[in-house]
């Protein structure tokens, strides 16, 4: 219906229709800041989990090897590899 022809209880009928949309469109965008921190905490989570992960291999590997660490083995970057 034209703009210039609409009732007074069109106009509330739409405002209430655009408050609605409003509230969902907020409450989407809340829940998807809210999803997107927990990914940054799961993130800084699995981090922290594979570095952990990482410090127990090589610290395995130096004990089978009777604890000798000399500068090959200190430098073996397989120990920190992105393959966990």
């Amino acid at each position: 219906r034209n703009t210039s022809t609409k009732t007074s209880e069109e106009y509330a009928m739409e405002n209430a229709q655009l408050k609605s949309a409003a509230e969902e469109n907020s409450m989407s965008k809340s829940s998807i800041l809210q999803f997107k921190n927990d990914l940054q905490k799961q993130k800084s989570l699995m981090a922290k989990y594979k570095d952990r992960l990482n410090k127990i291999k090589y610290n395995a590997r130096s004990k089978r090897q009777g604890g000798q660490q000399n500068e090959s083995k200190s430098n073996d970057s397989s120990a920190l590899s992105d393959n966990v």
